[in-house]
């Protein structure tokens, strides 16, 4: 009987031609485990996915994964006790009255099922330190500022793609044209469509470049948490909205008409006016911490709707500083593209009339969607990436 024992071992790459998405697909339906976990498990490179498999077993764990898609080999374990040398006899040591008062050994469990998920050793952490993801961990403030210009690097590495994912993200938002039902349709599935581009620039930042894709990917695993999420999220946001414009009611009598009748003011209510939005961007300030982090947490990191936010708001809390670092940088920017697009529009509207700007107000239009746009989703990729992975 073939006694032989084996390491089953990911090489740290996809078999090529496969799509590492669908590679995890059809592992996490092999092996009946979370998608999330198959990510991390498979994308930090070489791992040891189950050891002290016997040979049969083995080789068809093998046969299975290398048809999904995953490179992955069989490391023979030495066997500690050689054979005893031909025509010899290993003499056998004298039984001692305390061995022979122990119980014999167990049966030997029965085989395992070659396609039943590897429980303990597939999860079992390596030497390297596991997936690396853990629990906010405060950065420098500097890492701010460097937030911004890794968003550069990301952007440089696939700008055609890039550009038609962004292209795809403008064409689908044409929804909102739809009364009352289009803008609610793009609030409901903004978060899958976030968590999707965030798992697209992870991909790219992993050398396997971005995919238009990538845009679908929370459409296809925890969906349901993300819809979840976003209703959550509406709901704070009309709490936060419905609170400030009672407490200003209640103390200085406003009501509806003040809002669309600017002659009904007086000044007081013209300056309470102005604190409106001002009182209302305040209190939407902790409802946006609780949301940077948490798409990404419910789809890289299969987290429930609620601890999600709980990380994704202790993770910005940390890292208040290097917040605000990075949003002095982005102000700067977005003050320096605004002049920039302004004298434009000017200097179009001066040449060509009102033609230039309606020019002008396409090309704004246009950077907003294929500039701006990547750089918040790089942002929140890489300081997801630096505040949550070891």
């Amino acid at each position: 009987m073939n006694d032989q024992k084996y390491n089953l071992i990911f090489t740290g790459e996809i078999i090529e031609g496969k799509i590492p998405e669908e590679v995890y697909e059809k592992i996490a339906a092999l092996f009946k485990v979370d998608i999330a976990f198959v990510r991390a498990k498979f994308g930090k490179g070489r791992s040891v996915l189950k050891t002290n498999v016997p040979q049969e077993m083995a080789e068809k764990m093998l046969s299975a994964l290398k048809e999904a898609g995953a490179s992955c080999i069989l490391e023979a374990i030495p066997k500690t006790v050689p054979a005893p040398a031909a025509g010899m006899t290993a003499p056998e040591a004298p039984a001692s009255p305390r061995a022979k008062m122990e119980p014999p050994e167990p049966a030997p469990a029965p085989q395992e099922n070659p396609y039943a998920a590897p429980k303990a050793d597939l999860r079992t952490p390596d030497p390297a330190g596991g997936t690396g993801f853990t629990d906010p961990i405060k950065v420098p403030a500097s890492r701010g500022a460097a937030w911004v210009f890794r968003t550069f690097e990301l952007v440089r590495e696939s700008p055609l793609n890039w550009f038609l994912t962004m292209l795809l993200y403008f064409i689908v938002n044409l929804v909102q044209i739809i009364p009352i039902i289009g803008p609610l349709l793009v609030w409901l599935l903004g978060p899958a469509f976030t968590a999707g581009l965030v798992q697209g620039v992870k991909e790219l930042d992993e050398g396997e470049g971005l995919r238009i894709t990538s845009l679908f990917y929370g459409f296809k695993t925890n969906f349901g948490r993300l819809l979840g999420f976003a209703l959550v999220f509406l709901v704070m946001v009309l709490l936060a909205l419905g609170i400030v414009f009672g407490i200003m009611a209640a103390v200085f009598g406003l009501n509806l008409t003040m809002f669309t009748n600017p002659q009904a003011m007086t000044g007081s209510t013209a300056v309470i006016f102005a604190l409106f939005p001002l009182a209302a961007m305040l209190l939407m300030i902790p409802i946006f911490m609780l949301y940077w982090f948490t798409p990404a947490l419910i789809l890289i990191n299969d987290q429930s709707i609620f601890p999600a936010m709980k990380l994704s708001f202790s993770g910005c809390l940390k890292n208040w500083l290097a917040f605000l670092v990075n949003g002095l940088v982005l102000m700067g920017l977005g003050i320096a593209v605004a002049v920039a697009m302004g004298g434009a529009a000017w200097l179009m509207n001066s040449l060509i009339g009102e033609a230039g700007s309606v020019i002008a107000l396409a090309a704004i239009t246009i950077l907003i969607m294929f500039f701006l746009m990547p750089v918040v989703i790089c942002v929140m990729y890489a300081s997801y990436s630096e505040i949550f992975y070891e």
